[in-house]
């Protein structure tokens, strides 16, 4: 279901793009506070003012046309990393319109009445969570 997942976002990212900007991959050191979480991600054009998870190694990144897919790895709880993207949301006035686990995989999806949209899906991975976070404006 986590690949599945992923590949609908990666297919939703790539048929936005219209040639103008090229989608970069890129991997990123793991930040160590909120605020440099912060200033990470707006320095590298993510859509929204979303903070990565903190402490959350980042895996893989793409943006193309205001969208933005990041694949991240974390040893907390599932239950931290939503709770801090549920917060997140909360603070960008985002309202949850899906929040979900079925014990393997949870995830959240929240927007606002612009149609930003914020999606984040964690699943258990052993000893570490690997999370999906999808992001459009």
């Amino acid at each position: 279901m986590r690949y599945a997942y992923l590949v609908f976002c990666l297919g939703a990212l790539l048929t936005a793009c219209n040639g103008d900007e090229p989608a970069v991959d890129e991997g990123a050191p793991p930040s160590t506070t909120q605020a440099e979480a912060r200033a990470q991600m707006a320095s590298q054009g993510l859509a929204l003012d979303i903070a990565l998870y903190p402490g959350a190694d980042v895996e893989s990144r793409m943006t193309a046309n205001g969208q933005t897919i990041v694949l991240f790895s974390s040893s907390d709880s599932t239950k931290k990393i939503m709770q801090h993207y549920r917060a997140e949301a909360e603070a960008l006035g985002l309202k949850i319109t899906i929040d979900e686990s079925d014990g393997a995989v949870s995830s959240i999806k929240a927007k606002n009445e612009k149609g930003s949209v914020l999606t984040v899906m964690i699943s258990d991975e052993g000893d570490r969570r690997l999370g999906d976070l999808f992001i459009a404006t």
